[in-house]
């Protein structure tokens, strides 16, 4: 057995990721004087837990804590310099906040207009991560208006729980375990590992294989519903994209390797919309647990993924957005 990094990077992605948001957020209260106001309406749990997570940040081996001040600087400034309104409050949204619309990590508040910003730290070059849909889900919520979502759904959640015993009851054997019906006590009790990163490459393999039968069966659907009706799979694809609504602006700070500034990239609606002109799916690649929605400039992956743990069924499907030239 071995232990991967990017369990422990992964982690690290959630912390930057909570704790770029509240000090972009910090920093756009203090230009408004509504710094007081800002922190009185954080909890006291989030308070905690963004302590938390600068501890972690700050005993991980990376230049982020030296080069932080400047991404912060430079976004909260591109936010402020596209506000049009008198701001009367800063709202920072937690993940769990079931009142959080459109993706939005923050909201501007006026006295009568509001705006939505979401916020995304990345690496040059990298896939933006801009969505993410549980698999068990994704033909209801996303694509209603076809006739086919529900029966796609439960072919879906069949073929998937297929798939997980068989990928269970290979490992079971893989181990000299005895099967019985997906993942029990026995896994556990052998000292065997959740996550992925943590299998050995012969077992990785085997749920790796897994999640290559799950991308390529949605695929089948998603080229389904491209044919039944391209308009509308267009408009799905906007949700995947992190647009739920067309008032939301979306901030990108792009850093190189060493966390230091590159630049800000801003998407609103009408840049989204000429990225959705047309869209196409590319073919499957065998053994990849992923494929792509090509737009125009710009390539969105689809990819499948555990809930942090491969040893429950439910998965989750993951979209990241490149680009091939600037918008």
């Amino acid at each position: 057995m071995i232990k991967s990094k990017k369990v422990n990077e992964a982690f690290l992605n959630e912390f930057k990721g909570a704790l770029f948001e509240f000090l972009v957020s910090q920093a756009i209260a203090r230009h408004y004087d509504l710094e007081a106001s800002f922190f009185a309406s954080l909890s006291s749990s989030t308070l905690h837990t963004l302590g938390q997570y600068e501890l972690e940040v700050r005993h991980a081996p990376s230049l982020l804590l030296k080069n932080i001040n400047e991404l912060v600087e430079q976004t909260s400034q591109h936010i402020i310099d596209s506000i049009s309104f008198p701001v009367r409050g800063i709202e920072l949204l937690a993940k769990s906040n079931e009142s959080k619309k459109s993706e939005a990590d923050l909201l501007i508040l006026g006295d009568s207009d509001n705006l939505g910003i979401s916020l995304k730290l990345c690496k040059e070059r990298a896939a933006i991560n801009t969505k993410s849909a549980g698999v068990k889900s994704i033909f209801k919520k996303y694509f209603e208006w076809s006739p086919q979502s529900d029966s796609y759904q439960k072919e879906f959640n069949s073929y998937i729980r297929f798939s997980f015993l068989n990928m269970a009851s290979s490992l079971y054997a893989l181990y000299d375990l005895d099967y019985q019906d997906g993942f029990c006590e026995a896994w556990k009790d052998a000292g065997l590992p959740d996550r992925p990163g943590e299998l050995d490459s012969e077992a990785n393999q085997l749920v790796k294989a897994h999640y290559s039968r799950v991308i390529q069966k949605l695929k089948t659907f998603f080229d389904q519903l491209i044919h039944e009706d391209k308009e509308l799979f267009m408009r799905s694809v906007v949700q995947f994209l992190g647009f739920s609504a067309q008032e939301l602006i979306q901030f990108q700070c792009l850093y190189y390797s060493d966390y230091k500034f590159s630049r800000i990239k801003m998407i609103d609606y009408n840049k989204l919309m000429k990225l959705m002109k047309d869209v196409s799916l590319s073919d499957y690649r065998e053994g990849k647990s992923f494929f792509s929605l090509l737009l125009v400039d710009h390539t969105l992956q689809v990819r499948v993924k555990p809930m942090n743990k491969f040893t429950v069924e439910g998965m989750k499907v993951n979209f990241g957005l490149s680009e091939s030239t600037t918008i």
